[in-house]
């Protein structure tokens, strides 16, 4: 403390005292001293503020680390998309102004699209999210940041005047350069007092939305990545039918579903005839192609709820839900009819096969899957010994 100061301090116990009178010079120090406390209290006051208001953004910093500390955990525990859309739908509703938000997902046939306030996924016919869009931020890599004036019935609800204002922002899902998808929320926007529109979301929304897709484009890569595992585990390699393992696992499970029912099950063992031969005379790759291309022919002859498997080798299984024993040798001569009949082209050569079959049925030849496949390949073998190129069912068994 200087020693002016002191002196003034002095001064004013002195004037207010009332041991000398108040002059001019007296009232001057007085004016000084309220003066200087006044500035130094208000000093102070500003600290405290700027403290308090430090402290209050710290806290704020805190909160949503911990929101993103919880949200990446979550997400890196998921295995299927369906946790991931739930996770998101939590996450988005608790961190973000949202009347609507979507997840798109881009795949070779067509894009997928989730509504994240449901958790569902909606029909392509359904989606929110512009071409435009989705076109932006496959080709530019960045966000899309969107507010203007609409005239939209998802808005009716909103009686005031923001109702007629759209705010978007559409975030890629970007994992090693490739835009797997994208993250869109959407709100009304704001209009001053002079009519200029605003878009409702920040800088710092569009930073936090892009933070987050960082961490959903990993979950989406080792997700896809699981789902090409369990894919490969349970198709052929050669002719992407279900193999062996999960034909039998597959089978059993509906066999046990269609007892419950009382309801027709059917199964078809094919075998493409003197395939052996055909290997010693064209190669092992032609046989390869005859595989690939049969697997094709019997998956696109039969319904979308009928189920065919490469059995082994150069056998093929068909299972028929709902089929009783006739319909299906219906369908095995049909199947018979139409491989005999195809052209099959391989380094310039035409290919022809036959493929023999045996049938057997629930509930006409037994109601457990040892017992029906014991049966159909046997009725098999009866068609090979019987010259190959045919069909053997319940009826011509004999």
């Amino acid at each position: 403390m200087s020693p002016l100061f002191i002196a003034v301090i002095l001064a004013f116990i002195i004037y207010k005292s009332g041991m000398v009178k108040k002059t001019p010079a007296l009232l001057k120090y007085r004016d000084k001293i309220n003066t200087d406390f006044t500035e130094r209290k208000n000093k102070i006051i500003i600290k405290e503020r700027g403290i308090d208001e430090a402290i209050d953004g710290l806290e704020r910093d805190i909160r949503e680390i911990e929101v993103l500390y919880q949200f990446i955990k979550d997400v890196n525990a998921v295995i299927s998309l369906k946790e991931l859309v739930e996770i998101l739908t939590k996450h988005i509703s608790r961190n973000f102004i949202v009347m609507e938000a979507y997840l798109v997902i881009f795949q070779a046939e067509k894009n997928i699209y989730y509504d994240l306030r449901e958790s569902i996924e909606i029909d392509t016919a359904e989606k929110k999210i512009e071409e435009v869009a989705i076109d932006w931020i496959k080709n530019k890599k960045k966000s899309y940041f969107k507010v203007e004036e609409i005239t939209d019935s998802r808005f009716e609800s909103i009686s005031d005047l923001r109702a007629s204002i759209f705010s978007a922002i559409l975030s890629p899902i970007i994992f090693e350069e490739k835009v797997l998808g994208g993250i869109e929320i959407i709100n009304c926007g704001i209009r001053d007092d002079k009519e200029k529109v605003f878009n409702v979301y920040t800088k710092e929304d569009v930073e936090k939305l892009e933070l987050l897709t960082q961490f959903i484009a990993i979950a989406l890569d080792r997700i896809n990545l699981y789902i090409r595992m369990e894919d490969l585990s349970i198709h052929d390699s050669l002719t992407n039918l279900y193999n062996y393992r999960h034909f039998i696992e597959r089978f059993e499970e509906e066999i046990e579903i269609f007892k419950k029912n009382n309801s027709f099950i059917s199964l078809i063992l094919i075998d493409i005839d003197h395939f052996k031969d055909f290997n010693d005379r064209f190669g092992h790759k032609a046989g390869d192609y005859v595989l690939s291309e049969l697997g094709k022919i019997l998956k696109s002859s039969v319904r979308n709820i009928d189920f065919v498997a490469r059995y082994g080798g150069e056998e093929f299984a068909v299972y028929l839900p709902e089929t009783d024993h006739e319909g299906a040798y219906t369908t095995a001569e049909r199947l018979r009819n139409d491989i005999e009949n195809v052209s099959l082209i391989f380094d310039g050569k035409r290919l022809g096969i036959t493929i023999s079959g045996g049938i057997s049925s629930m509930p006409e030849d037994g109601d457990n899957i040892k017992k029906l496949i014991e049966i159909a390949d046997n009725r098999l073998y009866k068609s090979k010994r019987d010259g190959r190129n045919r069909m053997t069912g319940y009826r011509n068994n004999e």
